[in-house]
């Protein structure tokens, strides 16, 4: 499984989301938005999710860190 996260680099829950993903072996493109504020804008309104990061598990939406969280408790990540 590949995954795609949007995030800022200053972001607290962008950094525990990236562990998470590399602690459970899964690899991803991190797309930084810290200076493209119009592509964010995009990405939020395509997905409905307003904060990052932004997280994709092959290509479904996940959400944002808390839900990343979630799926790593009920061992459904791996």
């Amino acid at each position: 499984m590949k995954a795609e996260i949007w995030t800022w680099r200053a972001c607290p829950y962008c950094k525990k989301a990236k562990q998470i993903l590399k602690k459970n072996k899964i690899e991803f493109t991190e797309h930084v938005m810290d200076h493209n504020q119009a592509e964010l804008t995009k990405i939020q309104h395509k997905y409905d999710h307003y904060t990052v990061p932004i997280i994709l598990l092959g290509r479904k939406f996940i959400g944002g860190c808390d839900e990343l969280i979630e799926l790593e408790k009920s061992g459904k990540l791996n």
